[in-house]
Formats: C-alpha cells, structure tokens, sequence
C-alpha cells in the first residue's frame, strides 16, 4: 500500500469522527482487529472493546472534535499525532459530568492487513492530563 493511500486512510477516519459516522469509521478497521492498549482500561483488546471506549468518549464529552497534528505512514503503517477536545458533559469513569472543556493529546500507530482494513492498533493519550482537567486530580 503505498503511502499516500495510508495517509487518506487516516485522514478519512478524522472526518468520520467529526461527523459521528461511527459505521464508517467502525468500517476501516477487520473484524479480528487487536488494540493491546484497551487492557490497560479493563476493555476487551477486540474491535467490540475498541467501539465500547469510542463509543463512552461520545457519551462522556459533548462536541467532541478529533484533531489530527501530524500524520506519517510508511506502506500500509502509520503513525500520528492528535488532539481530542470537547465538553466533559457525561459521566466518564465515575466522574461526574463538570462542564469543563478537555484538551487530550494522543498517539495512535496502527497497521493495515491484506484486506485493506486495520489489524492492528495502539493508542497512547495523556490520560492524567485528562482527569486532572475534569477535576479527578489535583
């Protein structure tokens, strides 16, 4: 795959974000997909983990907006920056909802298979910095 096909790939999925076609987005990646990230939440590592932790992101912050900062692909990988913001306006991991807008910076690299669709992923994102702004931490 060459690089600038991976490059649209990523982009196309900041779109589907933004414009909360979840069937879309949900639609990049192979059902036997694996996210080794999600344990580290107690989430099934699985596409269905995957949709669960996007899904209480949605629920969770009020106008969420997905932000790409830098994106870099190498074949059918890539890797890239980019920033969540939106209102924390629901209940996100027994934090009640404080009004208080968020900004989250995260690194995801993932890895396409033969169909097209991606295999594999991991997430990296300053949770801390997150709970602190929703005031779970000092």
């Amino acid at each position: 795959m060459s690089n600038t096909v991976t490059h649209k790939f990523v982009e196309d999925g900041f779109v589907y974000l933004n414009k909360r076609n979840l069937e879309a987005f949900f639609g990049l990646y192979a059902d036997d997909m694996r996210n080794p990230s999600l344990a580290t939440m107690g989430l099934p590592t699985t596409k269905d983990g995957f949709k669960a932790f996007v899904n209480g992101f949605y629920a969770s912050f009020s106008e969420p907006r997905f932000l790409p900062q830098k994106i870099l692909c190498e074949g059918d990988s890539a890797m890239f920056h980019w920033v969540f913001k939106g209102t924390h306006t629901g209940d996100f991991n027994g934090v009640k909802p404080t009004g208080r807008p968020v900004e989250v910076n995260a690194f995801t690299t993932f890895r396409m298979g033969a169909s097209g669709k991606i295999v594999e992923q991991h997430d990296v994102a300053d949770m801390l910095s997150l709970l602190k702004q929703i005031g779970a931490m000092g």
